[in-house]
């Protein structure tokens, strides 16, 4: 399915019949988890475990497939920056990268751990989030909020966000091939010449989400959105064995990890 469709992908994975609380759980643990570690040994572990777990979600080759690309992309970005970083320094020079206009930049040990490191930092807490939205429907989210006494227009301005995301999808699309159908050209010229043929498209798309967000302040205004904070829902979410094991995982992991960075287990930047 692809993500015009939406964001959720229908299954019966074990995954998806977690409550959504756990499932609000997972996404959080994924946050902080890898915060709490300086080895990118360990964190590289976490990233692991978590594209088994996709695996295992059963959420399609697509959805697991665009994950890598934007790690990929990601982590050539991030590699390249922080592994010259001034904040380490020392260890050997693994190797060394020329440049076109003269000189060379030093890869060292530290460097290329603290880059790695950090490009798990950045990974696992957006790759999880994906995960999270691709087994939870926006009905499980707001509910999530409500069963933790939480906020719940947060959680409805969180789910709203994730519906009109396939909504912008196909509204830039169908702009796309008017503007291209009336003799727009996005492929030829320059960085910027590009850059400045997408201005016909970013303006009605801008302007056509002001109206749709227009459209949904007004709906909400005339059904009372807000007056009555407890919420009703049409199927109520229950706690089974495979949500207190689940929580119980993933609590355990959070402790362990809290545990680990006072006594200074995973801290060091080094390859033994």
């Amino acid at each position: 399915m692809g993500f015009e469709l939406g964001l959720y992908v229908e299954g019966n994975s074990f995954m998806h019949k977690l409550d959504p609380r756990v499932k609000l759980l997972f996404a959080f643990s994924l946050i902080f988890l890898p915060a709490f570690y300086r080895d990118p040994r360990i964190n590289g572990s976490i990233y692991g475990a978590f594209l088994l777990l996709a695996v295992l979600s059963r959420v399609g080759i697509k959805r697991i497939l665009t994950v890598l690309s934007i790690s990929a992309v990601i982590f050539f970005m991030t590699f390249l920056i922080w592994a010259t970083s001034p904040l380490v320094s020392g260890g050997r020079t693994l190797f060394v990268l020329p440049l076109p206009w003269g000189g060379a930049i030093n890869y060292t040990e530290q460097g290329v751990l603290y880059a790695l490191n950090n490009v798990f930092l950045i990974l696992i807490p957006v790759s999880g989030m994906f995960l999270y939205v691709s087994v939870t429907t926006p009905y499980e989210i707001v509910q999530s909020f409500q069963l933790l006494h939480l906020p719940f227009k947060i959680g409805f301005a969180f789910s709203t966000a994730l519906r009109f995301l396939p909504v912008m999808f196909n509204d830039t699309k169908q702009i796309m091939e008017a503007q291209m159908s009336r003799g727009l050209d996005l492929q030829s010229g320059n960085i910027l010449q590009r850059i400045r043929g997408y201005i016909p498209i970013f303006i009605p798309l801008l302007v056509k989400m002001m109206k749709g967000v227009q459209e949904l302040s007004l709906s909400l205004e005339t059904r009372c959105f807000g007056v009555n904070p407890q919420r009703s829902f049409v199927k109520e979410a229950r706690f089974k064995m495979l949500d207190y094991a689940a929580a119980a995982i993933m609590i355990l992991a959070i402790a362990f990890s809290i545990y680990a960075k006072t006594v200074g287990i995973g801290q060091s930047l080094t390859w033994a």
